[in-house]
């Protein structure tokens, strides 16, 4: 808060995120420096979103994803890593460029582990695991352009984009029994505050502050990442190269938490903020209720 003349004015972040800038009290600095927040909340309130900003879970819906989170946790120890490593619909280890068996162990790439986490909820539902064919489909129609085109068989820049759809939709239908329309039903696309970009979605430096956006307006869901950059030559390209999977939540002392996993392992956002800091992240959300039971990896 600063002084303004006869008035105050005050700036409002959330994790570095800026809300409002340079928003006018009509009261002197002095006077506000002794006052009450409630004061700062009733004089702003036609200008600010106070039951965002202040937002508290009520707790049942952060249990529900934290507890999805301890599942993760007891389990993710025994996973295995492979490149290009997938569970398919019969739960056998497979590579999935051609469904191809693995040699034991067998393990997960970042896509592999995403969809295993999936099939935690998929399985109890359905009897079996999600198929590879199913995952991987190209939903050439409605992503990418002319240039992209020539390049889906040879560098799949649009990978990450169609699987994390994928399973997020392929959940959705099976939870409520019905056929959705279009692979970009689960897509998040709010853009009050920062605009979300067709196909490749929002800066990874907002990710904390996008999260607890999330969080407030889609409590007791996760979310799956695309990461995506522009890549390579001749022709430079946006490429989805990485899938991570993120759960904001509200610990039992009202902390905003935001776990993070990604191929077999549990690292953080700031561990992805320094990595990706300067790409994009395209989300889907994943409604976290119900049974989940991470598949048992022998």
């Amino acid at each position: 808060m600063y002084p303004f003349h006869d008035r105050s004015y005050f700036d409002l972040t959330i994790y570095g995120f800026p809300v409002a800038m340079k928003v006018v009290l009509p009261v002197k600095f002095n006077a506000m420096l002794t006052a009450p927040f409630s004061e700062i909340v009733r004089l702003s309130q036609k200008l600010i979103d106070w039951n965002f900003v202040l937002y508290k879970e009520s707790g049942r819906k952060s249990r529900v994803i934290e507890g999805v989170v301890k599942s993760i946790e007891s389990k993710i120890s025994g996973l295995h890593d492979a490149d290009d490593g997938a569970m398919n619909s019969d739960g056998k280890f497979v590579f999935i460029n051609d469904s191809s068996t693995q040699n034991s162990p067998g393990g997960f790439n970042c896509s592999g582990f995403a969809k295993w986490v999936v099939d935690g909820f998929y399985y109890p539902l359905t009897g079996h695991l999600l198929s590879i064919d199913t995952a991987k489909k190209k939903d050439t129609g409605i992503r990418g352009n002319r240039w992209s085109a020539r390049y889906e068989s040879v560098r799949d820049p649009y990978f990450g984009l169609d699987w994390s759809r994928n399973l997020a939709v392929s959940l959705a239908e099976a939870r409520n029994n019905i056929k959705i329309t279009g692979p970009e039903s689960m897509d998040v696309r709010d853009s009050k505050y920062i605009r979300y970009i067709e196909d490749v979605g929002y800066p990874v430096k907002n990710l904390r502050f996008l999260m607890f956006r999330l969080s407030v307006l889609y409590p007791g869901y996760f979310f799956i990442g695309s990461l995506n950059k522009e890549f390579g030559k001749d022709p430079v390209l946006r490429q989805h190269f990485h899938v991570v999977l993120l759960f904001p939540y509200f610990d039992d002392r009202g902390y905003f938490r935001i776990a993070v996993m990604e191929r077999n392992k549990e690292t953080g956002i700031s561990s992805l903020l320094k990595r990706y800091g300067e790409d994009y992240i395209h989300l889907v959300k994943v409604n976290a209720e119900g049974t989940f039971k991470p598949i048992s990896i022998e």
